[in-house]
């Protein structure tokens, strides 16, 4: 049986592909990942099946308007490859590639495709695009999400069809011990894509020239105008050291005390679950969170997470009070079941996948 994964970016992007080809590759199946090389890269596969690149280059950060165009032609280059290649079964990477497959999925490949839903996307803002989703979760084999949130705001009821996938492709194994910094200043660390400028500024704000706080954003994005507002401040304990690998996350680690995983409640964003919550749990790193996302539902009651609103004026002091209140045994106790539960649901994904396979 050959299986076709159709991706919507770059492999480097896609972690959560790699759960997908891990099992893939364990069970010797015959599978083609397409993807878009939206950065004009060239990159390695770490996985056994053949790629298959769109190499059109396009500017991620662009509006959707502005790249519309390039879109339906990586969406041409799509069907075009599945036609060709005559898979057996696909898996879908994202709303964004499902939606513009729509009649394949529902045709061609009813009840043979996995739906791996990421993001909200207009589902919230225009019904008929909620309902072609809806559509396309009925009419999967089984459809996948990295957050509950997501089924919560898309009102679907509790089926076997739909499970959680963690937007992480290694389960954590118990190598990091959670370190607990009794020096100053406490180092705040973010790793990934800086986003939501304004919410970072009044992030800033809190804790820019704190003595007690360093804060350092590693990632591309909007960081150069989050750079800027911080020069303009005269924030010396804030700095930013821009584009970064994998592999590099470890290194920060040892210069993290604590991870910040704060956002602003958008529509996007409310309902989601961060990956940096499987750093935290890998690393055993203590957590800031936004107030009303669905991530505090997740974490309530998790000791070693801090849920807070940028409208506190005292949050520094919230913060660093937090901090110097945890106890290393308890944090170690707290994630440690949440990674079991995590492991949990990562095995019902495995069987899953695997059954997909044969």
């Amino acid at each position: 049986m050959k299986i076709g994964i159709v991706g919507f970016g770059n492999l480097s992007i896609m972690q959560y592909l790699f759960k997908y080809t891990a099992l893939l590759d364990r069970e010797q199946a015959d599978y083609d990942v397409i993807y878009w090389n939206r950065l004009g890269i060239e990159e390695q596969a770490a996985f056994g099946g053949r790629t298959i690149p769109y190499n059109v280059p396009v500017d991620t950060f662009q509006a959707f308007h502005k790249k519309i165009f390039a879109f339906l032609q990586y969406a041409r280059f799509v069907r075009k490859t599945i036609r060709k290649n005559r898979y057996e079964k696909l898996i879908v990477l994202t709303t964004p590639t499902a939606t513009v497959l729509w009649d394949l999925l529902l045709g061609k490949y009813r009840g043979k495709y996995i739906y791996d839903y990421r993001d909200i996307t207009k589902e919230q803002s225009f019904a008929p695009f909620a309902r072609l989703v809806k559509k396309l979760i009925a009419g999967s084999q089984v459809t996948m999400m990295s957050s509950q949130g997501f089924a919560e705001v898309l009102k679907l009821p509790a089926t076997d069809k739909i499970m959680i996938a963690h937007n992480t492709h290694r389960a954590t194994e118990g190598t990091y011990a959670v370190r607990l910094s009794r020096q100053e200043p406490l180092r705040i660390g973010y790793w990934g894509l800086v986003r939501q400028v304004e919410f970072n500024r009044q992030l800033c704000d809190r804790f820019g020239n704190d003595p007690r706080f360093t804060l350092v954003y590693h990632g591309t994005g909007d960081y150069e105008k989050l750079a800027a507002y911080c020069r303009e401040k005269g924030y010396r304990n804030i700095s930013f050291t821009g584009r970064f690998a994998l592999e590099d996350v470890p290194g920060f680690v040892e210069q993290t005390d604590i991870l910040h995983c704060m956002y602003e409640n958008n529509v996007r964003q409310q309902p989601a679950v961060p990956v940096k919550l499987y750093d935290a749990l890998e690393f055993r790193l203590p957590l800031l969170i936004s107030t009303g996302s669905h991530l505090e539902q997740v974490m309530e009651g998790v000791t070693g997470s801090l849920a807070l609103d940028l409208s506190r004026e005292d949050m520094a002091d919230a913060v660093y009070e937090w901090y110097r209140s945890l106890w290393a045994e308890a944090v170690e106790t707290a994630y440690g079941a949440m990674e079991a539960s995590v492991r949990e649901d990562d095995r019902r994904f495995d069987k899953a996948v695997t059954e997909f396979c044969r």
